[in-house]
């Protein structure tokens, strides 16, 4: 398969294997909705993006087009033996943003579709993991952000 391959198929790999949840949701489906929450946060954060940052977002789970969504620390093995380079890239602002987008993506997504405890330990987890890698003066920023996917979710 080649790299268009491989996004392509991305809309067949389902996510969230191994926790419970009611509704499904795609890598294809992460990766668009990363890609929005990573905009909204460089628009109320004045972060310029480049395409280069963009596509990066968009494609930062490809390689799950061939391994599947499995748990990170496999995930991660399986990347560095490929070459693969994936969130998180923490050395710029964007590269943080691109990070917390993805941690938000999934923490609002499996806040919402969760029906077990593991899923409910899961949500927590994923939400300590946002504020612990946020900057202090991010932290309104990203608890809007939060809240608003939150609270449209409700809805």
């Amino acid at each position: 398969m080649s790299a268009f391959t491989d996004a392509l198929a991305l809309s067949h790999v389902p996510r969230w294997v191994i926790v419970p949840h009611i509704v499904g949701q795609s890598v294809a489906d992460h990766s668009f909705r990363t890609l929005v929450i990573f905009n909204e946060l460089c628009d109320r954060l004045n972060l310029e993006p480049t395409v280069q940052d963009v596509f990066r977002v968009l494609y930062h789970d490809l390689g799950e087009a061939h391994s599947g969504d499995i748990p990170k620390p496999y995930k991660e093995k399986l990347d560095e033996a490929a070459g693969v380079v994936t969130l998180p890239l923490l050395d710029t602002p964007i590269e943080l943003a691109a990070y917390l987008a993805d941690l938000i993506e999934a923490q609002t997504f499996i806040e919402r579709h969760k029906y077990t405890q593991h899923g409910r330990k899961v949500a927590m987890a994923l939400l300590q993991k946002i504020y612990d890698v946020c900057p202090a003066d991010w932290r309104s920023v990203v608890t809007d952000v939060v809240s608003q996917i939150t609270y449209d979710y409700q809805r």
